[in-house]
C-alpha cells in the first residue's frame, strides 16, 4: 500500500514474522555479507489473482549491514513445514548490524514514532484495546527507549524491542501503527511484476522490489492495484504487512481465501447435478473453510450467500436448515444463536430465485455447539462449516438441458488491518427435470385421434400423477404440469378430482406437453378410448439422464419405450429435443374390426323370394275362401 502522502488507497495486513531475526552483534568472520543490489522477490500465494505492477511498496525502516546465516541442519531447497501457505521459505536467517533509521523514516519522524508509542495507554476491556500487544503485565514495552532528539541509538533500541517480540499479532499492530500514523516520510519503492501469465500458481506470478539498500523493510500491499474494487473481487485477499531483513531473498505474500463448495446430498448422479420432478425435495450441503490466516484477524466476518434458481423454493422448515462444524472427523451442531439466516426474493425477470444468506459476524468468537456435546469451540483454519438445507422443485422449474443452476459464494474478511471484505468465486450445482411430447394416433394411418384419456403412474411406488393446466397467451391449454403424486387410484377418486389425473388428446391427437418429470420408469394407462378403437395396452417407458460428475452439466438424456430401441438426446443428436427436455412418442391405437355377417347378397334374395311366396299363398287362400263363400250363398238362395 501507499503512504498517506502517496495515496488514500486501502491498506492490508499479514506478516512474515518467521523471517524477522534482528541482532546487533557483529557476524562471525565465516559469514559473507549480503551485497547490493538487493531484491525482494514476493511470490504469489496459491489461489490468488495474478500479481500486477505496483501491487506492493517496500519502505526501509532501518538501514544497516545485513549478513546471511543459513541453517546448515536443513538441506538446501527443503520446504519449511508445517507451512500453511504451501510455499518454500529460505531455511536460514538474516542479522542486521549497525542499525540506523532507514530511507523512509527520518530522525524526526522516528522520534515522533517512539514518543507516540510511549504515550499509548491500555486497560483490559478499557481504552485502546487494539494496542494490547504493546503491553506486558500492564507496562508499555516501548517506555524504556531513549527517543530524544539526536539520540543515534533510537532506531537500534527500537530494533531490540522488535527482536524480543516476534509474534505476528505484535508485528501487525506495530506495522499498522507506523502506516496509519503517517510516520513514513519517504515514498518507498514500488514493485515490478517480473512474471505474470495470469495464472494463480505461486511460482508463475511474482513481483520484485529493488530495495534502496540493505536493511529492515516494511512491505505494504496496495490492495487496489490490479483490482478496481479494492480486494472485493472473486477469490481476492489482501496481504498482511510483511517485515523482513533484506537480504536479497524470496518471501511469500501472506494472504488466504476461504474454501467454498456446494453439494447435492443423496443424489443419483454424485454431488454436482441431479434430476428431480416438480414438488420433489432436493437436499443441499454448503461447505466453507475459513482463510488460513484467520488467527491473524481481530474479527472475522464469514457469510454464505446461496442463490437458488427460480425453479426451486427454499424450505425454512420441515426440514429446517442445520449448521455443523467439522473438526477431527466429528460434526458438531452449531447453536442457532450463533448465526442469522435471511432470505430475499429476486426480481420478476431472470432465472434467479431466492437468495439465502447465513451470516457469522465474527468467527473469532467461540461458537456454542449443542451436539454431540454442549461446549464452546473457537474456529481454526482446519475447521469446516457445513450448512444443510432443502428446497422443493416448483412450477417455475426449467425443463431440459439448461437445468436449474444454484450457486454459492462466501463473503469474508479479507484484510486483517481493516473491516474490508472480499468474496470467493461461485460454486454451482444443477437440478434437471424433463417432460413428454405425446400424440395419440391411428396405428395404420398415423392420423391423430382425439378424446383419448390417460393416467400416469410411476414404477417406484405405483403412485398416480396429478397435473394442472399450463395456459398460453391466448388462454388456451398448452401443457399439463405435474403437481405431485397420490396413492389414491383414478378409479377411487371423486368425479371432481378425476380431472387432475387425466392427459387428454385434442382434435389432432396431440396431448398437451407433460412437464416436471424425474428420471425413472413410468406407465401410461388408457382410461378412455376413442370410439371404434381398441383400448391400448399399458404403455411403459423409461427416462435416464447422464450428468457430468465434475461440472454437473447434463451430458445426455435417454428415452426408451419398453420393448423398443432406446433414443439418446444430446448436443450432437436430437439437439432441439435435448435442449427443450420434451421427449416425443406416439401412442398408437388399432381400430376395432367390422366383422362380416354370415352369408351375403344370395341369402337376402332367398329371404325376399320366400316372403313373396308367403304373401301370394295368403292371397290365394283369401281368394279361395271368398269364392267358396259366394258359391254357398247361391246354393242356399
Amino acid at each position: 500500500m501507499k503512504t498517506q502522502r502517496k495515496t488514500l488507497l486501502r491498506l492490508a495486513v499479514v506478516a512474515l514474522a518467521a523471517i524477522l531475526t534482528l541482532a546487533l552483534a557483529v557476524p562471525a568472520m565465516a559469514v559473507e555479507p549480503v551485497k547490493d543490489p538487493l531484491t525482494i522477490t514476493i511470490h504469489n500465494n496459491t489461489g490468488l489473482p495474478a500479481m500486477a505492477d505496483g501491487q506492493f511498496t517496500a519502505y526501509q525502516l532501518f538501514a544497516g549491514k545485513v549478513n546471511a546465516q543459513p541453517d546448515e541442519s536443513v538441506e538446501p531447497g527443503t520446504s519449511v513445514d508445517p507451512n500453511p501457505w504451501g510455499a518454500e521459505e529460505w531455511t536460514g536467517s538474516y542479522s542486521l548490524a549497525n542499525i540506523t533509521w532507514g530511507a523512509d523514516i527520518t530522525a524526526a519522524s522516528g522520534e515522533s514514532l517512539i514518543k507516540a508509542l510511549q504515550a499509548l495507554t491500555f486497560a483490559e476491556n478499557g481504552s485502546n484495546p487494539d494496542y494490547a500487544p504493546f503491553f506486558k503485565e500492564g507496562a508499555n514495552i516501548f517506555a524504556g527507549i531513549n527517543g530524544s532528539a539526536g539520540n543515534p541509538k533510537a532506531a537500534s533500541e527500537l530494533a531490540y524491542i522488535l527482536e524480543a517480540n516476534t509474534d505476528n499479532a505484535f508485528l501487525q499492530k506495530f506495522s499498522k501503527f507506523i502506516v496509519t500514523g503517517g510516520y513514513l516520510t519517504g515514498d518507498g519503492t514500488d514493485s515490478t511484476a517480473t512474471v505474470d501469465k495470469g495464472d494463480h500458481a505461486k511460482d508463475v506470478s511474482k513481483i520484485d522490489v529493488n530495495a534502496v539498500g540493505a536493511g529492515y523493510y516494511l512491505v505494504v500491499e496496495n490492495a487496489t492495484v490490479g483490482d478496481p474494487e479494492g480486494g472485493k473481487n472473486n477469490d481476492d485477499a489482501v496481504s498482511e504487512y510483511i517485515l523482513a531483513v533484506l537480504g536479497g531473498q524470496d518471501i511469500y505474500m501472506k494472504a488466504s481465501i476461504p474454501e467454498v463448495d456446494k453439494d447435492i446430498v443423496n443424489g443419483n448422479h454424485g454431488t454436482e447435478g441431479d434430476v428431480a420432478g416438480i414438488n420433489d425435495v432436493v437436499n443441499f450441503k454448503l461447505s466453507g473453510k475459513p482463510a488460513k490466516n484467520i488467527a491473524d484477524f481481530d474479527t472475522y466476518y464469514f457469510e454464505f450467500v446461496d442463490t437458488l434458481s427460480a425453479g426451486l423454493t427454499y424450505l425454512s422448515a420441515d426440514p429446517a436448515p442445520v449448521l455443523k462444524l467439522l473438526r477431527g472427523g466429528v460434526e458438531y451442531t452449531i447453536d442457532a444463536s450463533e448465526y442469522t439466516i435471511n432470505t430475499a426474493e429476486a426480481g420478476t425477470e431472470g432465472p434467479k430465485g431466492t437468495t439465502i444468506t447465513i451470516t457469522f459476524t465474527d468467527l473469532r468468537q467461540p461458537l456454542t455447539v449443542t451436539a454431540p456435546e454442549a461446549t464452546e469451540l473457537t474456529v481454526t483454519a482446519d475447521d469446516t462449516i457445513y450448512v444443510y438445507y432443502s428446497a422443493r422443485v416448483d412450477k417455475d422449474a426449467i425443463i431440459g438441458s439448461t437445468g436449474n443452476p444454484n450457486d454459492v459464494h462466501i463473503v469474508y474478511s479479507n484484510d486483517p488491518s481493516t473491516a474490508d471484505k472480499g468474496r470467493t468465486h461461485d460454486v454451482e450445482v444443477h437440478v434437471y427435470t424433463f417432460g413428454l411430447d405425446l400424440t395419440k394416433v391411428d396405428k395404420d394411418t398415423h392420423e391423430g385421434l382425439s378424446g383419448a384419456e390417460f393416467v400416469l403412474t410411476r414404477a417406484t411406488d405405483g403412485k398416480y400423477a396429478q397435473f394442472e393446466n399450463v395456459t398460453g397467451a391466448e388462454g388456451n391449454v398448452t401443457g399439463r404440469r405435474l403437481t405431485g403424486w397420490t396413492e389414491t387410484s383414478y378409479e377411487d377418486a371423486t368425479e371432481t378430482d378425476k380431472a387432475n389425473y387425466l392427459l387428454t388428446s385434442g382434435a389432432d391427437g396431440k396431448i398437451p406437453d407433460v412437464t416436471g418429470l424425474d428420471e425413472g420408469t413410468y406407465t401410461l394407462t388408457e382410461v378412455k378410448t376413442p370410439a371404434d378403437y381398441n383400448t391400448m395396452d399399458p404403455f411403459v417407458f423409461t427416462i435416464t439422464a447422464d450428468i457430468d460428475a465434475t461440472s454437473g452439466a447434463l451430458k445426455s438424456v435417454t428415452y426408451q419405450h419398453v420393448g423398443e430401441d432406446a433414443i439418446v438426446y444430446d448436443n450432437e443428436h436430437n439437439t432441439a429435443r435435448f435442449t427443450s427436455g420434451l421427449l416425443p412418442d406416439d401412442l398408437e391405437n388399432q381400430k376395432a374390426p367390422l366383422l362380416p355377417f354370415t352369408g351375403g347378397i344370395g341369402t337376402t334374395i332367398f329371404y325376399i323370394a320366400g316372403g313373396l311366396l308367403i304373401v301370394l299363398a295368403a292371397a290365394y287362400l283369401v281368394a279361395t275362401g271368398i269364392k267358396r263363400k259366394n258359391a254357398a250363398q247361391k246354393e242356399n238362395a
